[in-house]
């Protein structure tokens, strides 16, 4: 696996000033959660790699990236001490509506996470459902910036 720089100025490919992200939300149906799912291309129209893309401007990563698992086709964090086998966090796969190959944030830790923030409940006159996906969103918020990129 090869060394990649924590700071993404260091970066040795880096996409062009311009790339186009296309998003989707899709409801995961194995993990009973949303997922975030999106492609993202350079200027040209070519896809961006996985170097490029996780040092591009679409992600704020929460860990340096020197603690992560980055293979060709996936991220993984490291598991719990506890725990040897790693979380997946972005994987490389097929849209499970359009069929085409993209990347997605890796469901299966999703509702731990938005459980962690849900201790209090919803505010009154808010429904349960509603406020649960606008916990979603602050989660999903904290790994990628939620606005149109424009370098």
């Amino acid at each position: 696996m090869p060394e990649m720089p924590d700071d993404p100025a260091a970066a040795t490919e880096f996409p062009s000033e311009r790339m186009t992200v296309d998003e989707n939300i899709v409801f995961s149906s194995t993990f009973q959660v949303p997922a975030f799912y999106f492609s993202a291309s350079d200027e040209s129209g070519s896809p961006l790699s996985l170097p490029a893309l996780i040092r591009s401007q679409l992600f704020h990563l929460p860990l340096p990236l020197s603690t992560l698992n980055i293979e060709q086709h996936t991220i993984d964090l490291p598991g719990p001490e506890s725990d040897a086998s790693p979380i997946p966090l972005l994987t490389q796969g097929e849209h499970p509506t359009t069929g085409r190959m993209c990347w997605f944030l890796h469901p299966c830790e999703t509702s731990g996470a938005v459980k962690e923030l849900l201790d209090h409940g919803a505010p009154p006159g808010e429904r349960w459902e509603l406020h649960w996906l606008k916990t979603w969103f602050v989660v999903l918020g904290r790994v990628v910036y939620l606005r149109g990129i424009s370098v």
